[in-house]
């Protein structure tokens, strides 16, 4: 509901709560208890509270604060003997991560080998501890790896840093090397006044002392960047000059992209060839990323410059839109083996190909895609011809296995940490204790879960099936009745309003978000209120958003309303999540396949959000027994922007 958001699912169920009042009595008392303490340093209570719940489900929790106090500090031998005896339980992984992280800082590296081990949640830091480690005992660093992280132009932790300056220091990289590192960092990250050491910050250091940049005229060129420019006259030669005029076209070219390359017209007759085309690179990124048809030709002006993983998707959207097919497979065959692999830029190069004429390899692509359960799948299979939609015979799990599953301590652990709402750790858990089951086993915790109205948890591990599915439990439909009231009465698809209430709040009917959306539709605030008004609703108080019936009024409402107001499905699952004034900017000036439109949204969340919803609504249709109606014809053609006129209430 036209906001970027994390949501919190609250839900429980009265057999929930029977259930944690009789077979965990005093667990939840204690673990806040544990946890107060331990927040406050007071190990004293903290031990009390460990030894009372030594033996439960929640032992796990005060041991580990206990180490938590000074892990700095902590003897080995007694890290050791808790990562054996809570083995089950996420928070020694979550010991064993931290364990390593100051392990390294304090490069005990013997100690280091001995804990190291491989985690479900790896970091790059851990990563780079282990390379020194290597380094350590003697072995000799690939040289490809490092380079890698040397030219990534994110910022990196102590760890990383500690490495490569390293690494640096060995092989003798000249100021040439540290000034391309220094050029990559400008460009992905932001100068701010935090004390963080980002990657500017740090490659700053490893400058000579005369040529090292004013990181202050940097904050100042990033809050203003017109004042700067305009004070340049022509390119300017000196290499520190060089960055420091690039840095202030990139963030000119995020705020006006037109001008910035206005600009640059000015400077490139002297630039040398690298610099210029380095330049148009940034240019088109943000020009397409604004959906200018002009990003397509500064796209070509950047010729063979290398761009990022960032620049090179842009460049796929910005020559989509502009029904490029060569620009589009030309891109793709850029990226990196790992970018080009991901199911996004597969389809979109099966496309090209298409386009060109080579049906043979574009069929071998769909193909690879068909198989899957996704929003990609369904377009793949569709390509391939498909006209309906064949779900795989469901597997039911058994009473055995759904026993089976609720008496894992991982699993039991997770339900009761969730019903004392400790969400985070609760998933957590919950991921950590489903990471290596078969199908059966996944299906049969999904169905755990369902039975305690962990709704989000069902649908996530039922997801994660391979060859045995149930997709009544991956697409749960729960509070049917409500959804069919509504629905018809407003003449909405009732499969569309599923597959969004999906993507919302995973049916937890209490959910908020951390800008206070709220219920199963996750409505804003002011939303609610609003819609409220206008459909009449009498005596509507904000408190009864988490009513389900209210809920699934105020939101089948005002989905109505985008969509009436928009005159398509996609604009309007566009607007409900980012407003309808951005869904309709983001029209072109000529029509739009709506695959395309959707690809090119500019908002991360909300471009995956369409995806998700559309397919999702097809796998309604199917579970729920309604008619077949493909995604591609769901996503239809997006109109012109000018052809699309808002309401004021609608801006």
């Amino acid at each position: 509901m036209n906001r970027l958001r994390h949501f919190t699912p609250i839900c429980l169920s009265l057999t929930g709560l029977l259930m944690l009042a009789t077979a965990h009595a005093g667990i939840p008392e204690d673990l806040n208890a544990a946890r107060d303490a331990f927040r406050v340093k007071d190990a004293a209570r903290l031990e009390q509270l460990a030894n009372r719940l030594d033996g439960t489900l929640g032992a796990p929790y005060p041991r580990y604060w206990q180490l938590a106090l000074d892990l700095d500090n902590a003897a080995p031998s007694r890290v050791d003997a808790y990562l054996k005896q809570y083995a089950d339980s996420w928070m020694s992984e979550r010991l064993r991560l931290e364990w390593l992280l100051s392990l390294g800082r304090r490069q005990q590296w013997s100690v280091f080998n001995q804990f190291d081990a491989k985690l479900g949640n790896e970091t790059q830091e851990l990563n780079c501890y282990r390379l020194l480690a290597r380094q350590a005992g003697g072995t000799t660093l690939p040289p490809a790896e490092l380079k890698a992280l040397w030219y990534s132009g994110a910022e990196q932790a102590k760890g990383c840093l500690t490495l490569l300056d390293s690494w640096r220091r060995q092989s003798g990289l000249d100021s040439t090397a540290v000034w391309d590192r220094m050029r990559l960092a400008l460009r992905e990250g932001r100068i701010t006044k935090s004390d963080r050491l980002d990657a500017a910050r740090a490659t700053n250091d490893w400058l000579p002392a005369g040529e090292q940049l004013d990181l202050r005229q940097l904050e100042s060129i990033y809050n203003s960047p017109t004042s700067y420019l305009a004070r340049l006259s022509e390119f300017p030669k000196p290499r520190a000059a060089r960055e420091v005029a690039l840095f202030a076209l990139n963030r000119q070219a995020m705020l006006d992209p037109a001008q910035a390359a206005a600009l640059l017209q000015r400077w490139q007759g002297g630039m040398d060839a690298v610099d210029r085309k380095y330049a148009w690179g940034l240019v088109a990124h943000w020009a397409s990323f604004k959906l200018m048809p002009e990003a397509v030709e500064w796209y070509r002006l950047a010729g063979d410059t290398a761009l990022s993983e960032t620049q090179l998707g842009w460049k796929v959207r910005a020559a989509l839109r502009g029904k490029d097919w060569a620009m589009v497979k030309e891109a793709i065959a850029a990226m990196p083996e790992k970018m080009a692999s991901e199911n996004t830029w597969r389809y979109w190069k099966a496309r090209a190909l298409a386009a060109q004429g080579n049906l043979d390899e574009a069929r071998e692509l769909y193909q690879g895609l068909a198989g899957e359960y996704t929003y990609y799948g369904l377009l793949a299979s569709e390509e391939l011809g498909q006209n309906t939609l064949n779900l795989r015979e469901s597997y039911k799990p058994t009473e055995a296995e759904v026993k089976q599953a609720s008496q894992m301590p991982g699993f039991a652990r997770g339900m009761l940490l969730y019903q004392m709402d400790w969400k985070f750790e609760a998933n957590r858990e919950w991921l950590l204790t489903q990471r290596e089951l078969d199908d059966k086993l996944l299906l049969a915790a999904a169905e755990y879960a369902r039975r305690n109205q962990w709704y989000d948890r069902a649908i996530n591990t039922a997801d994660r099936t391979k060859q045995l599915h149930n997709f009544s439990l991956r697409f749960l439909s729960p509070y049917r009745d409500v959804m069919k009231l509504h629905t018809e009465r407003l003449g909405v698809n009732e499969a569309w309003v599923f597959g969004l209430i999906r993507q919302e709040s995973r049916f937890a009917s209490v959910a908020r978000s951390a800008v206070g959306a709220a219920g199963l539709m996750q409505l804003m605030p002011g939303t609610a209120s609003w819609i409220a008004r206008r459909i009449g609703l009498a005596g509507y108080q904000q408190s009864a958003v988490h009513d389900i019936d209210t809920n699934v009024l105020l939101g089948t409402s005002y989905l109505k309303y985008v969509l009436d107001s928009l005159g398509h499905p996609v604009l309007a699952t566009a607007a409900y999540n980012a407003g309808p004034g951005r869904a309709r900017a983001w029209l072109g000036g000529k029509p739009l396949e709506g695959a395309i439109y959707t690809e090119s949204i500019p908002f991360d969340e909300t471009r995956d959000y369409v995806k998700k919803v559309m397919s999702n609504a097809v796998f309604y249709a199917a579970v729920l027994g309604d008619p077949y109606i493909s995604l591609k014809k769901r996503m239809g053609t997006m109109p012109v922007r000018g052809s699309v006129s808002l309401a004021p209430d609608a801006q």
